[in-house]
């Protein structure tokens, strides 16, 4: 979905929305890349208190804790990217740029946290070289389909199916809080009582 939105969010502003004809007495009609340095500077705060609220509250050592907030994350910026592809007026555009960049801020390092919370010893480096990978191979499978779409059907089409590549993530992590956070199912880190069966062994 990044291929989509970090390609596409400046021609969406620039093409489909526009931008305000503000002059300023020292400085002239703001230029779109001042526009853009402004949308940074406004993004700033708002992430720091996030990610503050985020760090207060949440317990990361508590794997399901984590999955349901990324979850959550994942499915507000899938709104927020929609939002930002359908938006028709400037001022929701970018307050749905604002919303997804605040998400995408919160969702780095939780995922992060997340991941190597469930991971032993002897496979974090192999499993956290497969997630680089993963990530690789989808910006170049997905890249090209996203562009395709935006050169054939627009713009904000391109945008709305970015958006929709993250349904999976979504699912995934919804997979993930049923088995308590944990990336599988295995419950080779719980000890075996005799006598006490195991969930796997319950009907």
């Amino acid at each position: 979905f990044t291929e989509a939105f970090d390609r596409l969010w400046e021609a969406l502003f620039l093409i489909e929305i526009g931008l305000p004809a503000i002059a300023l007495p020292s400085m002239g009609e703001l230029s779109p890349v001042t526009w853009f340095a402004i949308f940074a500077i406004l993004e700033m705060p708002f992430g720091l208190v996030a990610a503050e609220i985020v760090r207060r509250r949440l317990d990361v050592a508590h794997p399901a804790a984590v999955a349901r907030v990324l979850l959550v994350i994942n499915g507000l910026l899938m709104m927020a990217i929609l939002a930002f592809g359908l938006a028709a007026g400037f001022a929701v555009a970018v307050g749905a740029f604002l919303a997804v960049g605040l998400l995408r801020g919160l969702q780095g390092p939780l995922y992060a946290a997340w991941l190597n919370r469930g991971l032993e010893p002897s496979t974090r480096a192999t499993v956290l070289s497969m997630a680089g990978q993963a990530d690789a191979l989808g910006q170049l499978s997905g890249g090209p389909i996203l562009g395709l779409i935006g050169s054939l059907a627009g713009i904000r089409a391109g945008l709305v199916a970015g958006a929709a590549f993250l349904l999976p993530a979504v699912l995934l992590y919804a997979r993930a809080i049923r088995h308590q956070g944990r990336i599988d199912d295995t419950l080779a880190a719980e000890p075996v009582v005799p006598g006490i069966p195991l969930d796997g062994d319950r009907p």
